[in-house]
């Protein structure tokens, strides 16, 4: 039967790790404990999984950049800051096995403290401008 599985208390949960890990089945457990058998399948599946009473370290989604990635994106957005971001990623994917979106080097690119902007280029000021600001400049001197 799928229902939604009851909380077990910490006691409950640390006596079902413990006969888990001993080998004890998970009806036997649930019997034990009290609590229903899908919540105590998933504790000692958990514990079964890692082979110990305490939550591994890291939980969640891998990261898909490691810190050797991280510096060397970073170092490469540097060296080539003239390009858009969009190539840089191109060059970095080059030498990944599995290809980084854009979005996730603007991550990596934040955290490091690296602000990605649009360059944007100086329209060119034209020899008529150019003529009046050096009068304008001249006026204001004397």
């Amino acid at each position: 039967m799928i229902g939604r599985c009851t909380r077990l208390t910490d006691e409950q949960r640390t006596a079902a790790s413990v006969m888990a890990l001993n080998g004890a089945t998970n009806r036997a457990i649930s019997e034990f404990v009290g609590g229903k058998l899908d919540t105590v399948a998933e504790v000692a599946a958990r514990v079964r999984w890692t082979d110990s009473l305490v939550a591994p370290i890291s939980s969640g989604r891998p990261q898909i950049l490691g810190p050797r990635d991280r510096r060397r994106l970073l170092h490469l957005f540097l060296r080539h800051s003239d390009l858009e971001l969009r190539r840089v990623v191109d060059l970095f994917n080059i030498e990944m096995p599995r290809p980084v979106s854009v979005r996730t080097v603007k991550q990596c690119l934040c955290a490091a403290g690296v602000r990605v902007l649009r360059r944007r280029m100086k329209p060119d000021v034209s020899t008529r401008n150019r003529a009046k600001r050096l009068a304008r400049a001249k006026e204001r001197l004397n």
